[in-house]
């Protein structure tokens, strides 16, 4: 079963490497829609989760403070509905989520609940395997997992401000801006809540350079580690099986 797990750089072409892989390996994607429906369920306001996706003038973090005081008091989840499939999933909301939300006596919830909220449920999705977790600090959440493959895109700036004027049609200075903000963004979010550097090579099975390998060549890469690890695990389980106590 295994699981794949992408952080990427805007403006590297992640998506369609993403797309690619989950379809070659079999792999249901798990990007912030599907976590984001997910702990809606679990009653975690919307508001946090389009902010978790925030990558404009202002850094993550300062932007997140700033929601979090405004946010009302999470609710429990429903008793009479102890789980609820989102997608292709089953999630446990009346079991593991239930003892972690905060009271509704409580005025306000910290980031670091809805960051736990979230680790839960990757965590969840996780055990479930054959998926493939875009970002929200997978690589830190599953690290100790042996199943994991984590991966991380990048690419060389000036590709980056390339890609996003050609796709979104930014403007040089806009498409700098994004990509600063967005990098960022990202650093600082795993760095507070997991205590990783995102771009250290050392959380991750392979950083892959698309100005480097392209998209096709980045994609062979991934499929091939992962069923090479995969192949790997099963030699070793039967092994482990045939030489017994």
């Amino acid at each position: 079963m295994p699981i794949v797990t992408v952080s990427r750089q805007m403006g590297a072409g992640a998506e369609l490497i993403i797309a690619d892989v989950s379809k070659l390996l079999g792999l249901t994607v798990i990007d912030r829609t599907v976590v984001g429906r997910a702990a809606l369920a679990a009653g975690v306001p919307q508001v946090a989760f389009q902010e978790l996706a925030y990558e404009g003038q202002r850094t993550l973090v300062q932007r997140m403070i700033q929601i979090m005081e405004a946010l009302p008091t999470i609710p429990g989840a429903p008793p009479e509905e102890p789980r609820r499939v989102i997608g292709p999933f089953t999630l446990p909301f009346g079991g593991v989520f239930t003892s972690s939300l905060p009271p509704a006596s409580e005025a306000r919830a910290t980031m670091e609940r809805y960051v736990n909220i979230v680790t839960m449920l990757i965590r969840d999705l996780a055990s479930q395997g054959n998926v493939l977790i875009v970002e929200q600090g997978s690589q830190a959440i599953l690290r100790d997992d042996p199943r994991s493959l984590h991966v991380q895109i990048i690419a060389d700036f000036e590709d980056r401000v390339r890609r996003l004027m050609e796709r979104d049609q930014y403007t040089r200075s806009e498409a700098l801006r994004r990509l600063r903000a967005s990098d960022e963004a990202r650093a600082q979010y795993v760095r507070k809540y997991y205590g990783i550097d995102w771009l250290d090579p050392r959380n991750y099975h392979m950083v892959l350079n698309t100005s480097k390998l392209g998209i096709a060549g980045a994609v062979q890469a991934i499929v091939t580690l992962a069923r090479y690890l995969e192949q790997s695990k099963s030699v070793q389980s039967h092994q482990e099986a045939t030489d017994g106590p």
